[in-house]
């Protein structure tokens, strides 16, 4: 059920929520909407400057999969004229960042990230491609959406 914690492994928590996101929203001069989701997407990593210098393998606490999906709803048919310049996928060192959008509709966008950990211990050598993996989760994600004009 929507914002209830699961007891048992894997601790799934899921809840829903309508926001109103005007102060995420930039209107353009071509009527046109740019819409950045990033500040929504908390995923808990480390600092990726924090894995410089150590002297250490990096141990996550346990493999995990923390997925953000955001269902968003316009209040009529849109365009979608770009979305970037987030990469699609991005993977190092047992750990995956996928973000995507999909139209689900002419008035819905579906909008997901994810982030797939694997690989419980990262040893020195691979530090440099977990880096990149870490260093993308907050990057500005960029969405251009411009309303459809209905003809009567």
């Amino acid at each position: 059920a929507p914002g209830e914690l699961s007891k048992e492994p894997p601790f799934r928590f899921r809840t829903e929520a309508t926001l109103d996101l005007s102060a995420l929203l930039e209107q353009h001069g071509d009527g046109s909407w740019t819409f950045d989701p990033s500040p929504l997407v908390a995923h808990v990593v480390l600092d990726p400057s924090g894995l410089d210098g150590r002297a250490l393998p990096l141990h996550w606490d346990f493999a995990q999969q923390d997925r953000f999906r955001f269902d968003l709803r316009f209040s009529g048919p849109v365009e979608v004229l770009e979305h970037g310049p987030v990469p699609g996928r991005v993977e190092g060192a047992g750990a995956t960042l996928e973000r995507r959008m999909f139209q689900r509709g002419a008035d819905r966008l579906l909008l997901r990230s994810e982030l797939q950990v694997d690989q419980e211990r990262v040893g020195l050598e691979e530090m440099p491609s977990l880096r990149r993996v870490l260093a993308a989760v907050p990057e500005a994600w960029s969405i251009r959406v411009r309303p459809v004009l209905q003809r009567e």
